[in-house]
């Protein structure tokens, strides 16, 4: 997931590679752009069986609160970012995330984001039919809640 993020303009950190020993579990990832300074976000991938467990809102809120306390504010994105039904290969034969998936996002103040669609925004930039810039920004911008690209007339191309 780091390789798509930074496809994507990202500077990415593997949380999970700076912990040490005792310290509490934090984010998987952490986010910051190259161009602007104080802006952060973080990370939290799921990979599910059988659609996105809402239960998990509560470990990114830990997380979410964590940060808050380490920094002193709150991440400026927090993302959700969830592979709800790996078990089936097609993603297209996948069903959407319900609305309870975007109530507990939204209540967590985090953006739930499938991996297929970022994979497919990640897919469009690097064949050029998107700019790196404008897709970044999709994300930069997202509201919590449920989150899908604006692909507008690219959609077919994937």
């Amino acid at each position: 997931m780091g390789h798509i993020l930074e496809g994507l303009g990202f500077v990415v950190r593997d949380m999970d590679a700076e912990k040490r020993q005792g310290e509490p579990k934090r984010e998987d990832l952490r986010l910051t752009l190259f161009e602007s300074t104080g802006w952060e976000a973080m990370v939290e991938v799921k990979g599910y069986t059988n659609g996105t467990r809402t239960s998990d809102a509560r470990q990114i809120r830990e997380h979410r609160d964590l940060y808050i306390k380490e920094e002193g504010h709150p991440p400026d994105l927090t993302l959700w970012v969830a592979n709800p039904y790996r078990s089936i290969v097609d993603p297209s034969g996948r069903p959407a995330p319900d609305n309870n998936v975007g109530e507990s996002a939204a209540n967590i103040e985090a953006v739930h984001v499938l991996t297929t669609d970022l994979f497919r925004l990640w897919a469009l930039v690097q064949w050029g039919h998107i700019e790196q810039e404008g897709a970044l920004q999709q994300l930069v911008g997202a509201t919590p809640g449920l989150w899908s690209p604006a692909l507008s007339d690219t959609q077919d191309t994937i």
